[in-house]
């Protein structure tokens, strides 16, 4: 059958910003993917996307602090707009936080 995405992607801005977090709280915010993707524990492309274009600060700085976090997700969000992020995804690539899965927001 193959491996699939779990992980909780960005619909859209909800009404009460207290819905962005704990992501998959709200489901007019959040769906659950199941697109396909090469290893178990992955995030697909799309939802690795939406999350690294969420505008919620909260979440994005979430996903910069997510232990095992892709390397080009920490490489796009050291140039995010909110210092905050920029700075947690930049510590990650010092302190070589990356391992390429994930643990957060994701079901297994």
């Amino acid at each position: 059958m193959g491996a699939r995405c779990r992980s909780f992607r960005f619909l859209q801005a909800p009404d009460d910003p207290d819905d962005y977090l704990p992501v998959g709280r709200s489901h007019k915010v959040w769906g659950l993917c199941s697109n396909r993707v090469v290893r178990k524990g992955e995030r697909c492309q799309e939802c690795q996307d939406a999350l690294i274009t969420c505008p919620s600060v909260p979440v994005r700085l979430a996903l910069a602090r997510e232990v095992g976090q892709d390397l080009t997700v920490l490489e796009a969000l050291t140039t995010d707009n909110d210092m905050a992020v920029a700075a947690a995804a930049s510590k990650a690539l010092r302190n070589g936080d990356s391992g390429g899965l994930f643990d957060v927001g994701v079901r297994p």
